[in-house]
């Protein structure tokens, strides 16, 4: 086989050996089913639940900011459109002012708990009594406080904690605490519980009989806000539904339902209540600045009443000529025009006066609600208020370092400029005016003055009176048209699906039955595989023959799970392993002319993979078959090796070889026919050097004129370099292989140097072998020859 051809195979994966190899293991299998099923079960009681809470609502995209009894005002004027941005109410929904105020609301920041043997749970709204903090002082959060009851009223109040932080709710500000903190306490009903970093009461319910709770263990607790507003901004998702409407769908998970659903509530109700108040904050402004209006002219027009009662009781006169009639009625018309043009005036001097305070611009005052018909002004003010009150979202979001907001800045600067020089413009245009009327006026005062005194006089008083009371009179119907639009202002926004429960997300048993059953299959099979894959020893004949297909394969020698002899072939013939023997000691004579004498070797490549016991059932297989057969048992440095034979341990090879004993002194009959072995003796000092010597050579001559067959059993090869010089004299030469024992890189190592040292038929024998695959053929051989 080339060196490519090896790698390639090596690197080869038999899908089907290990799903075998997997199947072979399923024992595995079951125990980690059971395992992660019976855990995926525990974690369905012991893991805290967590709930879906959803709602929906309608924004409006373009909206308008009156009540269907004001449509036709707020048309007219224009008084109060504005347009929303639909992604700018998304973020408003999870801003951190909204959720701080919904949390606030519902008292959120305390929670009480049950406490059990092994765990707490939460009793939202079902807690026996309630904590009333001071929020003006310092509180402890993340410290769970636990409370007993007694019969007498009284409760036992213990707390511990080291390195805790401290939050207060007034000033909505924590920080951490270095101290270590403990108490434990009785304290009544309503006591005022104090200390550096604590101060608060506890109330029992009105309801809660006392007898019913005592001695049962409770907790709470006080939570930072601005964590806890953190974790609900994180937890609150707020998406469109679609793309094609305008509903956008809130979710919110947590671990108690009851909570989830009064906080989506609280949440909405709160949002349409700031949406109802933008939209009155136009209509509010312009009553307030209508009210200043009214208070200015209500004084000039009763001075102007009183002084014309006065007049005509006084004169004894009620009413004027035609001619004069004329006149004032003329006079009326352009005194109510310049007025209407001065209001104008003052109205863009209140402007100009706005813009050069500040950059707040929440409080104008649209045009068109005093009745300036500017469309250029209306326009600029209305998306003058949109862009300011986006600002003003996103500063209650603490996001002005953002680009959005910077560009926000440049357009509002932008639309200021552009207002200011609109103004400008328009206060030039309306001085032209009231210039013009003021020359009309003085025209008709010139008439007046060929009027006799009189009515002169009540002329100018008709005049006055008249002039404040037409002022008076617009300015009620312009703050009766701004109080109705106000009164019939809706939210623009409508809840389509009011905040429910949708369903237990957490814990899933199918998604933990599934997990568990993925991780029980996965979590073996991948031990397993990596084990295989790690395990570098010789595991199955299958393999052997595959990574060592360049040597012949002489035969595989069966596992048995029975305690057997050392001489199996001899005392239980008709056993499978005596059989497996057999079978080798057929494929043997494939490497030997019929009828020639054979010298087989046995070697392995460490000890304990069982040369020895190979070597000397073999050598009983042979001499069953009619063949003259000696063992040698070669391992000088070894005199255990032919315990089962009875022989003076002492009188051997070594004896042999200091030329002690003779041949035939040496050679012992095992009492088995045909059979004889050789000992190896005392261990002497030089093996190596004596299996070098002549004698070795002499032994062998002398051997195979009297033995068909010579089996001889040598020292590990991989540790000892004894059976190079014994090859020489071997026709055969067996290497030894263990399963699930020999090391394959060792195995290689070693054929490698024998192949090169130029030694040929070389043969393999797998010891201990379950002969996957083969097994059925030997149960059928077992079954055929130990019938019941």
């Amino acid at each position: 086989m080339s060196i490519k051809n090896k790698v390639d195979q090596d690197n080869y994966v038999d899908i089907r050996k290990v799903f075998k190899h997997l199947l072979k293991n399923w024992i595995w299998f079951a125990v980690s089913l059971l395992l992660l099923c019976a855990l995926a079960m525990a974690s369905l009681k012991v893991l805290k639940p967590k709930y879906l809470v959803s709602s929906s609502i309608y924004i409006k995209d373009d909206k308008r900011l009156g009540g269907q009894k004001a449509a036709e005002f707020i048309q007219s004027f224009s008084m109060f459109d504005q347009k929303s941005n639909f992604k700018n109410e998304m973020l408003i929904l999870n801003s951190s002012p909204l959720i701080r105020q919904t949390i606030t609301a519902l008292e959120l920041e305390t929670e009480y708990y049950a406490v059990g043997n092994f765990m707490r749970h939460e009793i939202y709204r079902d807690a026996p009594f309630l904590v009333l903090i001071d929020s003006m002082h310092n509180q402890i959060v993340d410290t769970y406080f636990d409370v007993v009851f007694k019969e007498d009223g009284k409760f036992t109040l213990s707390a511990k904690s080291k390195d805790y932080k401290t939050f207060n709710y007034s000033l909505g500000t924590g920080k951490p605490s270095t101290k270590e903190f403990e108490l434990e306490k009785e304290f009544f009903q309503s006591a005022v519980i104090k200390g550096d970093d604590y101060h608060f009461k506890i109330y029992l319910n009105p309801e809660v009989n006392i007898k019913e709770i005592a001695g049962n263990r409770y907790s709470f607790k006080f939570l930072d806000r601005e964590k806890l507003v953190r974790q609900y901004q994180s937890n609150l998702k707020v998406n469109p539904v679609n793309a094609e409407v305008s509903v956008v769908q809130l979710s919110l998970k947590l671990e108690s339902a009851a909570k989830g659903v009064d906080f989506m509530k609280a949440l909405m109700d709160l949002y349409l209540k700031k949406n109802l108040e933008r939209k009155n904050h136009l209509a509010s402004n312009t009553i307030a600045f209508i009210n200043g209006q009214l208070d200015e002219i209500s004084d000039s027009l009763s001075f102007a009443e009183s002084n014309l009662e006065e007049f005509r009781s006084t004169n004894q006169v009620m009413d004027i000529n035609t001619k004069a009639m004329r006149i004032l009625e003329r006079l009326q018309q352009l005194e109510i025009q310049k007025s209407t043009t001065e209001r104008a005036y003052n109205y863009y001097e209140y402007l100009d006066d706005y813009f050069k305070e500040g950059d707040d611009y929440s409080k104008i005052v649209v045009p068109s609600s005093i009745g300036l018909n500017n469309a250029t002004i209306n326009e600029f003010i209305r998306d003058l208020l949109i862009l300011s009150n986006q600002r003003n979202d996103l500063i209650s979001r603490n996001q002005q370092k953002g680009p959005f907001f910077e560009n926000l800045q440049i357009k509002i600067e932008n639309l200021r400029n552009s207002i200011i020089d609109n103004i400008s413009f328009s206060k030039e245009s309306l001085k032209r005016e009231v210039e013009k009327f003021q020359d009309q006026i003085r025209q008709l005062e010139k008439q007046v003055e060929s009027l006799p005194k009189t009515e002169r006089t009540l002329v100018g008083m008709e005049r006055k009176f008249k002039l404040n009371d037409a002022i008076y009179t617009f300015l009620l119907e312009k703050r009766a048209e701004a109080q109705i639009a106000k009164a019939g202002n809706l939210p623009e926004h409508e809840i389509v699906e009011p905040a429910r429960v949708l369903e237990k997300v957490f814990p899933n048993p199918k998604i933990h039955f599934l997990l568990a059953l993925f991780l029980g299959l996965f979590i073996p099979a991948i031990v397993l595989v990596i084990s295989n894959v790690a395990d570098d020893r010789v595991k199955s004949e299958q393999e052997l023959t595959e990574h060592f297909s360049d040597t012949p394969f002489v035969g595989s020698v069966v596992k048995s799970h029975e305690k057997e002899s050392n001489l199996v072939v001899h005392d239980n013939p008709t056993s499978i392993i005596a059989e497996t023997f057999r079978s080798i000691r057929t494929n043997l004579s494939f490497f030997n002319e019929a009828g020639k004498h054979q010298t087989i070797l046995l070697t392995s490549c460490i000890a304990g993979e069982g040369k020895s016991f190979v070597a000397n059932n073999l050598a009983v297989s042979m001499a069953n078959l009619g063949k003259k057969t000696v063992v040698i048992g070669f391992d000088l440095r070894k005199s255990g090796q032919f315990q089962g034979f009875k022989h003076n341990a002492k009188i051997g090879l070594s004896s042999y070889y200091l030329k002690d004993k003779s041949l035939e002194d040496i050679v012992y009959n095992t009492g088995i026919e045909n059979l004889h072995f050789i000992a190896p003796g005392l261990v002497p000092p030089n093996p190596l050097e004596l299996i070098g010597s002549g004698l070795t050579g002499e032994l062998f001559d002398s051997l195979k004129t009297t033995y068909d067959c010579i089996i001889v059993d040598t020292p590990p090869i991989g540790v000892l370099s004894d059976g190079y010089m014994l090859m020489n004299y071997a026709d055969v030469n067996l290497f030894v292989v263990r399963e699930k024992f020999t090391n394959q890189k060792v195995l290689g190592n070693v054929i490698s140097e024998v192949k090169q040292k130029g030694f040929k038929n070389i043969g393999l024998v797998l010891n201990a072998s379950k002969l996957e695959g083969k097994k059925y053929r030997y149960d059928y051989y077992n079954a055929y020859n130990n019938p019941k």
